[in-house]
């Protein structure tokens, strides 16, 4: 994984979005690197549990720790808990897998039932970035240029103190779009099989003249508090 420096002069550890793409299915995933997923589940007609260390492709480590976020109507506001918002944590030692329902769907009437996730690791600081507010795929490559935890720690597999610097990220986009990226906090040691959501953060950035911009979803000071 590549480095950067943060506002703070830290070194960052981020994700470099060519090895975030999904891989050949002979291929090997590089140890260590974090990956996140979109899920769509369609008429299933009932209950499904999905387990990430097993049913997901291009796979990650086996007790790696996950958010899962459904896509909803309304959209999550800032300061509301992420619980609130569904948001679930999968994953880890535990194994703890995410359940999705769904209806039969209805071939005559043409209709379906379907849910649609967003499933993203957590990261060695205990932060997880949720993706890009308002997008179906809110992570995607063509959005992404890298992310990574906002701690001068990040390569250790220990995570920070809750409260810690957040998510540092980079995305591209076109002179002046203004971009908010969605993030959360898991509450807990990655090692405990009780997991506590913290509340859902937004942070706003504006793309600059190079096409892309950087910036950190952490603290409220760093988000935007509006929808």
């Amino acid at each position: 994984m590549g480095t950067s420096s943060g506002a703070a002069g830290a070194a960052v550890a981020t994700v470099p979005v060519e090895q975030l793409r999904a891989a050949p299915r002979d291929a090997v995933p590089q140890p260590g690197v974090a990956r996140s997923y979109s899920l769509l589940a369609v008429d299933l007609g009932g209950t499904v549990s999905l387990h990430p260390e097993v049913d997901l492709w291009p796979p990650s480590r086996s007790d790696q720790l996950f958010v899962a976020a459904p896509q909803r109507d309304a959209p999550c506001h800032p300061g509301t808990s992420a619980a609130e918002c569904g948001a679930v944590v999968i994953g880890g030692a535990a194994h703890v897998p995410l359940v999705i329902a769904t209806g039969p769907g209805n071939s005559t009437a043409g209709t379906h039932s379907h849910e649609l996730w967003t499933v993203a690791p957590v990261l060695s600081n205990g932060w997880v970035l949720l993706g890009e507010h308002g997008k179906v795929l809110r992570l995607a490559p063509q959005r992404m240029v890298s992310y990574g935890p906002a701690s001068s720690d990040s390569e250790s597999s220990e995570r920070s103190e809750p409260g810690g610097s957040g998510v540092v990220f980079e995305v591209a986009g076109a002179v002046g779009e203004q971009v908010s990226m969605d993030c959360v906090e898991v509450v807990a040691s990655v090692h405990e099989e009780a997991q506590v959501l913290g509340i859902w953060i937004r942070s706003t950035v504006t793309v600059g003249a190079t096409g892309t911009v950087s910036g950190v979803c952490g603290s409220i000071s760093q988000a935007t508090a509006s929808a």
